[in-house]
């Protein structure tokens, strides 16, 4: 049995898994990432139902607009840390559970280090970038994730199970466009009292859990639909096949080399290749030179060289390289990626140059719908912070650096040779 008090605070729910159940509840320790709507929500019923120990990680402050939603913080919380404020109210509301408050945003490397403490982790977040860093964390530990996100008066929820179900980036392959969506605080009650009512049948082992589906939720028409989800065989993150190439991704967001990728090149390396140049920016020069470069080595090499670029990256044809030569085959970008959509024509290598937001945008659709093996990702000076708005399928990425003539020749031909 437990404790006498336990038994009073617990009872009505005792009733419903047993003192059993209970317990693994307070054996259980929950990663909940993110403190405003969603995770208020979900931290409140997770505590109140007697889950031993929350560690809630969040790095922002409480700001008056958040009070209509984050039930956790009150008019008194405005400036103080979210995680902290809400490991407060949560300390309240029971006292008998151990709360830890994490002052920090979820970065790919200290997500690493808390997941592998968590049996469950919850995804509270408000964006796709971090939500994808947090699903390789809990993948690569096998630790189950639970889902949530709400916009307006709708939400959606869906539990990861590593090595079983979809993962999110089966579900959303690329990120929905960044945008300050409208928040409601009942529809953050809905989509957190969902998260927190899977974590709890999880862990005590009751009822069927939201695995393979997708829960959508419409406020407005109070209704729920189902969306049945399957597993992307090429999916980047859970995909068997990706489980060498996650070591090099790693490197790759280190600008380093990688024995994976190595692998990968040699092997690219001995045959004729069909190559694109992926033109973002015409109007920089060092791009045109090192475009002309690019295509000179690839056709003494005797690769096929495709350039892709707006209507005015593809006058770059007019210029030629130092054996008198023009880029190669052109053909607008749009064209371009609506020819490889529909499987009409594809690529072995592609050097994408990033040097503006259009760039960069086509550089990442270019790397999900291509079979292309390996993506070399030049930026311009000044616009490494691009690559933060994309997302880019990096289980490709052979290498990236900023646009520096020698660093750039020298990995240019060790691709290339």
């Amino acid at each position: 049995m437990l404790g006498l008090a336990e038994d009073a605070r617990y009872e009505r729910q005792i009733r419903l898994f047993g003192a059993e159940g209970q317990k693994r509840l307070k054996r259980a320790t929950a990663l909940i990432v993110g403190a405003g709507g969603l995770g208020s929500s979900v931290s409140t019923y997770l505590a109140v139902a007697g889950i031993g120990r929350l560690i809630i990680i969040d790095g922002d402050v409480v700001e008056e607009s958040n009070l209509n939603r984050q039930i956790l913080h009150w008019t008194r919380d405005i400036g103080r840390s979210k995680a902290v404020s809400a490991a407060e109210t949560i300390e309240g509301l029971n006292p008998e559970i151990e709360v830890e408050a994490v002052v920090e945003f979820a970065y790919e490397d200290n997500l690493a280090d808390f997941v592998k403490e968590a049996d469950i982790v919850v995804d509270a977040l408000d964006n796709f970038s971090s939500r994808y860093l947090l699903n390789r964390a809990a993948l690569d530990r096998g630790v189950p994730l639970f889902h949530g996100a709400i916009s307006g008066f709708d939400g959606q929820a869906t539990t990861i199970i590593p090595k079983t179900t979809p993962c999110l980036r089966c579900i959303f392959p690329r990120s929905p466009p960044k945008e300050k969506s409208p928040a409601i605080g009942a529809t953050c009650g809905v989509i957190g009292s969902i998260q927190a009512s899977e974590v709890i049948k999880y862990l005590t082992g009751k009822g069927e859990l939201l695995c393979g589906r997708l829960l959508i939720w419409d406020g407005l028409r109070a209704r729920c639909d189902e969306i049945p989800i399957e597993k992307n065989p090429r999916c980047m993150d859970c995909c068997e096949v990706q489980a060498n190439f996650k070591q090099a991704r790693r490197r790759c967001y280190g600008m380093e080399s990688s024995e994976s990728s190595g692998d990968a090149a040699s092997e690219m390396k001995s045959g004729k290749r069909r190559v694109l140049l992926l033109l973002g920016c015409p109007e920089v020069p060092v791009q045109t030179s090192i475009a002309l470069y690019l295509a000179f080595r690839l056709r003494k090499r005797g690769d096929e060289v495709v350039v892709a670029g707006t209507g005015a990256a593809l006058k770059l044809t007019k210029f030629a390289d130092p054996e008198g030569h023009y880029l190669g085959e052109t053909m607008n970008i749009d064209r371009c990626i609506g020819s490889i959509s529909e499987g009409k024509m594809d690529f072995d290598l592609c050097f994408a140059f990033a040097h503006s937001d259009a760039g960069i945008t086509y550089a990442g659709t270019m790397s999900y719908i291509s079979k292309a093996e390996l993506f070399v990702l030049i930026f311009g000076r000044g616009a490494e912070e691009l690559e933060k708005t994309v997302e880019f399928d990096c289980r490709k990425l052979v290498a990236k650096a900023v646009h520096d003539p020698m660093s750039l020749k020298k990995l240019i031909d060790e691709v290339i040779d």
